[in-house]
């Protein structure tokens, strides 16, 4: 292992070498505004004080591993844990996986607000960019968005008409189609993909690999009436199979507590939404109309006996009024305001009498003012039969102190329901006892954040520093009851978040951020799998053309604990350094990726007696026909 020792020391030194050589370079470069969903509407990320991270186009044509669970490890605040190929948890700012809301295009993933996305069964072919938003979004995005939102949103129709494949091979076995046309003022995209992804033993037994086998299936269309009309359709199916291993909860090792199995397990997912939308009074104001469905289902094979662990079924219908003040059009107003209506339903198709139909009414407040500083907040009041109405609120200032310097200021609520999982208990439910009292999470959040950009050497430097308290915090029993309680007292995480980008040279581009965290629940204990401290490094050098380059990536985990189940003590796990090597380069119209990830340890683990993919080879192809 290559594991750090002093953090501190090691992680200023790298600082302060970045630093160094950004200083010989000679130009600046200006980057477009970024727009970014994180609101009623979205907003340009000048004017934004939550705190984000937006994975683009480039950066994913960049990345020769495809996997999005497996690319999220390079964004602060996040930890990235592994129990095996087909099981990757994100945790956001110490909060647990359900309290992070998961969007494909804006539709909740994974049966919506009922549980965490284990993001398996997401490859980055058709992925146009990725937006991550950390700190209670409730206000905008209803329950499960406690701890922030990850949006992945797919590639839009253009009016261009082409066709584009792309394949893989190595650790992934990619075969991705796609199709754009136009007719009339419709454009279109369909794609249609399959994947087999090798996976890795996650025993310590020398065992078979455990694979993942997906297929996807989507359609985006956006077209515009004579009226002005603009209508949206998206549908996306993916089937997943995946192996996985069985545990032995007497082992008296990590090295035994996995045990090698042919186990398998199915998830299916449709994603579906139609939006209609029309501007009125000369473009100062607009109704939208959306339509939202996810149903997902889920079970594992064990010994030929078939356990179906979760069925589904979310329903959403939402009405959205934006309008501009100050008799300005929206797309360049100052000052605006938003109303939303939203009405739900979910249920567990498992347990029939387990459902729940909230209704939401909420508002937004934007404004701009001359100096540059921007201030939004936002309002939301969601009642249902099952809890007490649930008020969330949010309110963030962007301040630019000069045309260098920004600071901001971020503060929430949060609102995460008890799962069904919590609730129903069962086989489906990998043996957890239920409690129909449990009482809804709530948490708030408050972060500052300054920006820093260092002309003279092409440099930025963002430093976020965040508190957040959660109460009626949901914890599960140990084995064999998992009986889940609401802790009394406060869960209290909080944390700092740091990035430093250059370019030292026209083709050299450098990245680092770093996230130290310390997540205690209600009992002052350490909570599991939420490591003190990552660091994550980014290195390239273009060889010619924007996508022709050579990479490598440091990833270094440390202070990272864990309940070992021989005696359900949360003890400390190994520290771990990850390197991987990445180089991409075009040859006659052909786009060629080829990588090496975790080139030094290959026995590193997030999750106690779970190894994490050793050394793997990638191999990618795409060409435009």
């Amino acid at each position: 292992s290559l594991s750090v020792n002093n953090k501190k020391i090691h992680f200023s030194a790298v600082i302060l070498s970045l630093l160094a050589t950004g200083a010989v370079a000679q130009e600046t470069f200006e980057l477009d505004d970024i727009i970014i969903s994180a609101g009623n509407s979205p907003i340009a990320s000048a004017n934004l004080a939550t705190s984000y991270t937006v994975i683009t186009r480039d950066d994913l044509e960049g990345t020769i591993d495809r996997n999005i669970g497996q690319i999220l490890r390079a964004v602060p605040g996040l930890n990235v844990s592994s129990t095996g190929s087909a099981s990757n948890q994100i945790r956001m700012r110490g909060g647990e996986g359900n309290h992070t809301l998961v969007l494909i295009d804006g539709i909740e993933a994974g049966g919506g607000s009922d549980d965490e996305y284990y993001f398996s069964g997401i490859s980055a072919s058709q992925v146009e960019r990725v937006e991550i938003m950390r700190g209670p979004q409730t206000v905008f995005f209803g329950p499960s968005a406690s701890s922030g939102v990850i949006n992945i949103i797919t590639k839009a129709p253009t009016k261009e008409s082409f066709t584009t494949l792309h394949v893989g091979g190595g650790k992934q076995n990619i075969i991705d189609l796609a199709h754009n046309f136009s007719i009339g003022s419709t454009q279109a995209l369909f794609s249609a993909g399959a994947e087999r992804d090798q996976g890795h033993d996650a025993s310590y037994q020398n065992g078979d690999k455990d694979g993942i086998n997906r297929e996807t299936f989507r359609w985006r269309s956006n077209s515009t009436t004579d009226a002005g009309t603009n209508i949206r359709v998206n549908l996306r199916l993916a089937k997943e199979n995946y192996d996985y291993d069985g545990v032995n909860y007497s082992a008296t090792s990590h090295l035994n507590y996995v045990v090698d199995k042919p186990y398998t397990g199915k998830r299916n997912e449709t994603l579906g939404a139609l939006n209609i939308k029309r501007s009125f009074d000369s473009g100062h104001s607009s109704h939208e109309i959306s339509l939202r469905s996810t149903q997902y289902e889920s079970s594992t094979n064990e010994n030929s006996s078939i356990t179906k662990t979760a069925d589904i079924t979310s329903r959403t219908v939402k009405y959205h009024l934006q309008k501009a003040f100050r008799g300005e059009k929206l797309e360049k107003a100052p000052t605006s305001g938003s109303f939303i209506i939203e009405k739900s339903f979910d249920k567990n198709n498992l347990s029939p009498l387990l459902k729940r139909e909230p209704l939401a009414l909420g508002v937004e407040f934007r404004h701009q003012f001359p100096d540059a500083t921007s201030f939004q907040a936002g309002y939301r009041s969601e009642s249902s039969a099952q809890y007490e109405t649930a008020n969330t609120w949010k309110l963030a200032v962007s301040k630019q102190l000069s045309d260098k310097t920004t600071l901001s200021f971020d503060s929430g609520t949060g609102v995460v329901n008890p799962t069904y999982c919590e609730i129903y208990g069962g086989s489906a439910c990998y043996g957890t006892s239920g409690n129909a009292n449990l009482k809804p999470e709530k948490n708030i959040s408050y972060s500052l954040g300054v920006k820093q950009i260092i002309p003279l050497s092409d440099s930025t430097v963002k430093i976020v520093a965040f508190k957040e308290t959660l109460t009626d915090e949901i914890k599960a029993g140990p084995w064999p009851t998992y009986y889940p309680t609401n802790l009394s007292g406060k869960s209290n995480r909080h944390g700092l978040e740091l990035e430093f980008e250059a370019n030292p040279s026209r083709k050299t581009s450098l990245h680092v951020n770093y996230t130290y965290l310390i997540s205690r629940d209600a009992d002052k204990a350490i909570e599991i799998r939420r490591p003190r401290h990552e660091i994550f490094f980014k290195g390239n050098y273009n060889l010619g053309s924007a996508n022709e380059f050579i990479e490598l990536t440091i990833k270094n985990v440390a202070g990272n604990r864990d309940n070992y189940p021989t005696n359900w003590a949360s003890q400390k796990m190994p520290d771990y350094t990850v390197v991987g090597l990445n180089s991409s380069w075009n040859y006659s119209g052909i786009l060629f990726g080829a990588g090496i990830s975790n080139l030094f340890d290959a026995r590193n683990s997030d999750s106690w007696g779970y190894r994490n993919p050793g050394r793997s080879l990638f191999l990618n192809g795409k060409i435009k026909l």
